[in-house]
Formats: C-alpha cells, sequence, structure tokens
C-alpha cells in the first residue's frame, strides 16, 4: 500500500511537470514574439511604469504599488494607477474605480486590490481592465495622466513601458524555479533580465539566488525593503488601537491571501498569541456564513486591509484589521533612481512632441 500511494504521488507530479513544461512553452512564446517584435506593442502617450513579479502572490507587490504612487504624486505628477482586476465582477471593458475624488460603491467590480489601492490613495485615479493599454488609454483621456503605474505588469507585454519594478518575496527567493501548476513562478527565472530594478523584500536572498540575479540581470539596481505592520482598528470604525495592544492576546486569523504564514509571523511578532485560524485562498470573496462561530474559537480575531474590504463588520463585530507597509531601507536612493528614469522619460516624450508639432 505504501508503495502504491507513493507510485500515485509520483505519477501526480510528473503529471504537473508535465503540465508546467507546457505552461512555461506558452510563457517563453508569449514573451518572445513581443521582443522580437512580431506583435507590436502599444505605446502610450504617458510614462508607464510597472510593478510586478515573476510568482504568484505574496511578493508585496501590491504595498510596492502603493509606495510608488505615493512618490510620484508627492512631485506634483498626475499619476493614474491601472490593474486587470482579478477577480471583479464587472463586465465592462474598463472600469473607473475612482477618479481621485470619488470610488465607486464596493470592491466587486474592481476586484480587492485595486478597490484596496484606490481607498489607499484617494486622490489617485485607478482604473481597471483586462487590457492595460485600453486601460491606460482611458485614463489619458479622463484624467490627463502623465504617469501610467501597471499593477501587476511584468507578464503583459501588450504595453510598452519605461521602467519594469520587480518584486521578490526573500523568503520564498529564487531557488525553487519550477513554474505552473508544479511550483510559483510565471515564468523562468531568466525572465528576470528584462526587469530593469528588483526590490527584493523581507530580508536577503541566498548567495545561489543573488548568483542568480548576477547571471540574467548584471548590474541592474537591488533594493530592499521590509513589509511592517503600522496600524491597527476595528473593521467597524471607532479609534485605532496601538499596535502593543495585541502583546499576550489571544487572537485568531482571518485572511484570503497568497501566503497567509507571512501574515501569521507578522502577528505573532507584535507578541500575539495565535489560537486559531481561518485560512482561504487567495481573492476569496467572503459570505456570512465564513464567519460563522469564529467568535467561539477566539476572543479577538485579526485579518488583512486586503480582506476587509470584503468583509461586512457585522459578520463578526469585534474584527480587527491591522495595516502593513513597506518601508525601504534606502528610500533616498530608490528615491532618486525612480525620479530620475520618469523625469528622463517625461523629457524625452516632451522632445518628441516638439518635433512633431514643428514637422520634424
Amino acid at each position: 500500500m505504501k508503495w502504491g500511494k507513493y507510485s500515485r504521488c509520483r505519477g501526480f507530479r510528473s503529471f504537473l511537470w508535465c503540465l508546467s513544461k507546457v505552461y512555461e512553452f506558452g510563457a517563453r512564446l508569449h514573451r518572445f514574439v513581443y521582443e522580437k517584435g512580431w506583435k507590436s506593442r502599444r505605446r502610450l502617450g504617458c510614462v508607464v511604469v510597472s510593478i510586478g513579479n515573476i510568482s504568484v502572490g505574496g511578493s508585496a507587490k501590491t504595498p510596492l504599488v502603493l509606495e510608488v504612487s505615493k512618490r510620484l504624486a508627492a512631485k506634483g505628477l498626475r499619476i493614474c494607477v491601472a490593474s486587470r482586476g482579478y477577480g471583479r465582477l464587472g463586465s465592462r471593458q474598463v472600469e473607473v474605480v475612482s477618479d481621485g475624488a470619488h470610488t465607486i460603491d464596493g470592491w466587486s467590480k474592481a476586484g480587492d486590490e485595486p478597490f484596496l489601492i484606490s481607498k489607499s490613495l484617494p486622490t489617485v485615479p485607478v482604473v481597471v481592465g483586462r487590457d492595460r493599454g485600453v486601460a491606460g488609454a482611458t485614463a489619458l483621456s479622463l484624467f490627463g495622466t502623465e504617469v501610467l503605474i501597471l499593477d501587476d505588469g511584468f507578464q503583459h507585454h501588450r504595453l510598452a513601458r519605461d521602467l519594469d519594478l520587480v518584486a521578490i518575496d526573500a523568503d520564498a527567493g529564487l531557488e525553487h524555479s519550477e513554474l505552473l501548476p508544479l511550483g510559483r513562478l510565471r515564468e523562468p527565472v531568466e525572465a528576470l533580465a528584462h526587469a530593469d530594478a528588483f526590490v527584493i523584500v523581507d530580508g536577503e536572498l541566498r548567495p545561489s539566488e543573488l548568483l542568480k540575479l548576477d547571471i540574467f540581470a548584471p548590474g541592474k539596481p537591488k533594493f530592499r525593503a521590509n513589509r511592517e505592520p503600522r496600524r491597527l482598528f476595528r473593521l467597524s470604525g471607532g479609534v485605532p488601537r496601538s499596535l502593543s495592544s495585541l502583546k499576550d492576546k489571544e487572537v485568531g486569523l482571518l485572511c484570503g491571501i497568497a501566503r497567509p504564514s507571512s501574515f501569521k509571523l507578522t502577528v505573532e511578532s507584535l507578541g500575539a498569541k495565535v489560537v486559531a485560524t481561518k485560512f482561504y485562498p487567495d481573492h476569496h470573496k467572503y459570505v456570512g456564513d465564513n464567519l460563522r462561530n469564529l467568535a467561539d474559537q477566539a476572543p479577538f480575531w485579526v485579518t488583512t486591509e486586503k480582506d476587509a474590504v470584503k468583509l461586512d463588520p457585522t459578520w463578526l463585530p469585534n474584527l480587527q484589521v491591522l495595516g502593513i507597509d513597506l518601508v525601504l531601507s534606502e528610500p533616498f536612493r530608490f528615491e532618486e533612481f525612480l525620479s530620475g528614469i520618469v523625469e528622463e522619460a517625461i523629457s524625452l516624450r516632451s522632445f518628441r512632441q516638439g518635433k512633431r508639432e514643428h514637422g520634424v
């Protein structure tokens, strides 16, 4: 029986390996046809900054989108965030989640991450659409966008960009390089050669992984950052709590994110004692029954900001939300790099526009 179970397990892994090879071929071909110019990339009349990764979930991509957006908006630039809107229920080709003053009601037409971005950046327009080129053209038309920030744009080859930032979770790393569905990678590690810079999150890569970066992307800037808890508040509203209020408290964790273990470690780092967990798949769509009887398992429950936008406060009255920000180790160096790329791209577009207006 043991051999039979082992054979079935090995057979299933072999099946996944075959599927991953098919997936890898498709991923390589998709990038190749755009790199060779066999398919043309759409170019917009604004600067395009892509924030992405090569793995599935959990690399702090959304916090990096927020960090880049805040820094560019602080310079007085008209920016807009464009996202695919994974999991949204709306059928429009492009949905305006926020116009920089008003946000649509409810997350379902936007997707959880774009809706969270719109709430975190209330003065920044946010649009969603499967084709980010069409979404970007809409932003350009409606808001006079100067910088379009692509949320999860590294594999969206149809749109040309001026900067590709790739986030890498140090804990997940690059050591296990299997592609979906056998592993977590969306593209082979060699695709990192097409990135312009990397943000390594929550630690340092292993020497062998840093060597891979140096081989595939020699000389590309590497920045370090950490996800740090910054705020704690009741979902139903009220005065925010101090993070120290979690110390020695027995809590339950509720979330539907790519790497719930990371969230658990964060809560435990604040001194809390996790006595119960309720974990769902990434982008889970909650219903009231998901939270039934949770109060019997722990007196105090904590969730993420991403999950909070999909939860009704009446489902679990004592539910607390832990807000986490991305903190750069060298913010001035990152600021200088980001500003330099964007300002150069804006100047180049202005120069080209002037030549066209004068018929040169």
